[in-house]
């Protein structure tokens, strides 16, 4: 019993071995041909076969459909891989080139694409199909039969975009409404900024579009846009004109924010506050036009400037831009300058000779720049003034320094003067005084000197007594000499606590005790003899040296 069921088992599996060693047969569950169901005239629809099965490794089928309803506008391949199609007629065969990509599920194979012929009525039914069905697995066929598609034809969509009335209650259209009329015109105050509108469309099948409904002050478009059904549209326009603020004031700005050229380039480049400019253009140039752009975009306007036959020399354009006030302008002129022909010499340019070119020669050396005073002068706390006031300012305090050096040194030699004048006066016999000039003082200090001078307890006769008596007779040693011999003298007067110690006396200390000694020893009831001929009293040269 066990070697019986040991010998069937392995019988099956012989078996089994075998029927995988064998081609496989090949099985279709189906196939089909599907598309939309419903068209319009006119419309388009691609319709796609589809089969679904294994080891089909090639299919046949012949493509049939109603050519008096639809027209055939392409068949395309819908499997990939290794597989192509080739079409001869209504036959189409598609295959597996390379034996490695069997269809084993559902597939699309091919698809055709109609056209409804204009003029197939709503009702209608069109079809397709695809007959002769055949699969092959590479050793036998399979005849799977045939499959179709069928649609039926709507009514054409509508095409009416109209509407079938139009109102405003916040103001009045101009004509009044029409639904042929698509081009419509009111006028509203400054209280309306949006308008109150209601419409109907004539197909229900249509619908509309509102926009531009905020208004703002000036000119305005506001459109409905009705769509059809098959997608044309109708647009009716209404341009609303809104009225300005009654309290609003219009602008005065007529200037222009670009000023442009169609040739050649402005000079000087443009400002808006420049109103003159120059172009100069060569002499083939015979036509410039000028743009203007405004700076206020509420501007009346620009009235632009331009010319078709310039002539030869200044050619005066203008372009006038008038502000919102609509009275206010700004003209900006250029001077279109075109330039003479050429006639084998550099013309001549009226305030501008041609110059004449002369051979290279060799560069000298330049000469050192010469110093260049500026005219003003910029001074801290003061400000720009003339160069001229500056140096003259400079000349001034300088001239007023040396006046003041001058006025010093001639003050300081005068005292010096009228001192040696004072002991020229005193040693001729005239009044004896003590007198120094200390050095920073602004007075000479005088001084009478004591009556007697006593030497050795005698009384000294003055010598100017002296010099009275014997003036007949002896000549009068001159200053120089009066003055060393005093020198001399006074080294040897003893003081009242005792003769000299042997050191040397300041000249001046001992020249002004003599002359206080002298003048001490004069009566005080001894006229004064009068002055030489010649000389200055005293009185008149300490006067002198007080007013100096």
């Amino acid at each position: 019993m066990k070697k019986r069921i040991s010998s069937i088992v392995s019988l099956a599996l012989v078996l089994l071995m075998l029927t995988a060693l064998m081609p496989q047969r090949a099985e279709a569950a189906g196939i089909s041909f599907s598309g939309a169901g419903s068209l319009r005239e006119g419309e388009r629809v691609t319709v796609t076969f589809s089969l679904s099965g294994s080891s089909v490794y090639a299919v046949e089928a012949y493509l049939d459909y109603d050519s008096s309803h639809l027209t055939l506008e392409d068949i395309s391949q819908e499997i990939g891989g290794g597989w192509v199609m080739d079409r001869n007629g209504s036959k189409i065969v598609l295959r597996d080139t390379t034996l490695n990509d069997p269809i084993n599920s559902g597939r699309s194979l091919f698809s055709a694409t109609f056209r409804v012929d204009s003029g197939t009525s709503a009702g209608t039914s069109v079809w397709a199909s695809v007959s002769g069905v055949t699969v092959s697995d590479g050793e036998s066929d399979i005849s799977l039969g045939s499959t179709s598609w069928s649609a039926d034809i709507l009514a054409p969509l509508s095409g009416n975009n109209y509407l079938s009335y139009l109102t405003c209650s916040n103001g009045t259209l101009e004509p009044a409404f029409s639904p042929d009329v698509r081009e419509y015109s009111m006028t509203v105050p400054y209280e309306v900024d949006a308008l109150a509108l209601d419409w109907g469309r004539d197909s229900g099948s249509s619908w509309a579009s509102l926009s531009g409904n905020s208004l703002s002050v000036g000119s305005n478009t506001v459109s409905i846009t009705v769509t059809a059904e098959n997608g044309n549209t109708r647009t009716y326009y209404i341009y609303v004109t809104r009225q300005e603020d009654p309290n609003y004031v219009p602008k005065t700005d007529a200037t222009l924010s670009a000023l442009t050229a169609s040739v050649g380039t402005l000079s000087p480049a443009f400002d808006p506050a420049t109103l003159d400019y120059v172009i100069y253009v060569p002499y083939e140039v015979e036509s410039i036009s000028l743009t203007g752009t405004a700076a206020d975009a509420k501007a009346k306007g620009v009235a632009q400037g331009s010319s078709d036959q310039l002539q030869p020399g200044d050619n005066l354009l203008q372009v006038v831009c008038t502000a919102e006030d609509g009275t206010t302008t700004m003209t900006y002129q250029v001077h279109v300058v075109r330039m003479p022909a050429y006639a084998g010499a550099v013309p001549t340019i009226t305030g501008i000779e041609p110059k004449a070119v002369s051979a290279p020669t060799k560069e000298e050396p330049k000469a050192p720049d010469t110093l260049q005073i500026p005219r003003t002068m910029t001074l801290p706390l003061i400000g720009t003034v003339p160069t001229w006031a500056v140096g003259a300012a400079v000349l001034a305090l300088v001239l007023v320094v040396l006046f003041l050096l001058a006025w010093f040194w001639g003050r300081h030699s005068g005292k010096k003067k009228m001192l040696r004048q004072l002991g020229d006066s005193t040693a001729m016999g005239e009044g004896a005084y003590h007198f120094s000039l200390q050095e920073g003082a602004e007075d000479v200090m005088i001084t009478e000197a004591p009556a007697v001078e006593t030497v050795s307890g005698a009384a000294v006769q003055p010598p100017v007594a002296a010099a009275a008596e014997t003036a007949e007779e002896i000549p009068k040693p001159t200053a120089a000499e009066e003055l060393a011999a005093e020198e001399a003298s006074i080294g040897s007067v003893p003081t009242e606590e005792g003769t000299a110690d042997g050191e040397a006396i300041d000249s001046e200390s001992a020249m002004a005790a003599r002359i206080a000694a002298e003048v001490s020893t004069q009566s005080p009831a001894e006229p004064v003899k009068e002055e030489k001929q010649g000389t200055m009293s005293l009185q008149e040269i300490l006067d002198d040296i007080r007013n100096m």
